[in-house]
């Protein structure tokens, strides 16, 4: 499980005990006064923000699968918007269900050869640009991967 995956199942995790915590109060009849944390509450923007900006290993994952997750997510909208499973959009392209739950996962770089496959069968155009990364501190940074997608 890649280091972004396993901050998030962090996250679900700390949520998860905070649940079962207020839940053993309960049925053991103490009274729970302070406001309850719903899932709702958690603002998933402000938390990747403050890991971003606090952990430079975080941020460094981030970066380097920023190319994985822009294909994930527009493989995974793509297969939301025409009511695909996993499985169906695996046999439209002609993989695995594994493969797709992989693409989607997007820890992993996809290969030219899959982008190319999705492109054919997906009618998705893929526009991937390399440029030299300058870090803040305008020292040499390692090089910055940036990805359009955009329907045929």
């Amino acid at each position: 499980m890649g280091q972004l995956a396993r901050r998030l199942c962090n996250v679900r995790e700390d949520f998860d005990e905070q649940w079962r915590r207020r839940l053993s109060e309960w049925i053991d009849g103490k009274v729970i006064m302070e406001p309850r944390i719903e899932r709702g509450d958690i603002d998933s923007e402000l938390l990747l923000t403050q890991m971003l900006e606090e952990d430079a290993s975080f941020r460094a994952e981030w970066e380097r699968t920023s190319y994985a997750r822009a294909v994930a997510n527009e493989i995974v909208r793509y297969r939301i918007d025409h009511g695909l499973t996993q499985t169906a959009l695996a046999r439209l392209i002609g993989v695995s269900q594994a493969a797709i739950g992989r693409l989607e996962l997007g820890e992993h770089e996809p290969k030219i050869s899959t982008l190319q496959k999705l492109s054919q069968v997906l009618g998705l155009t893929f526009v991937v640009t390399i440029h030299p990364g300058i870090a803040s501190s305008g020292l040499e940074s390692p090089a910055s991967v940036e990805v359009s997608i955009s329907a045929a």
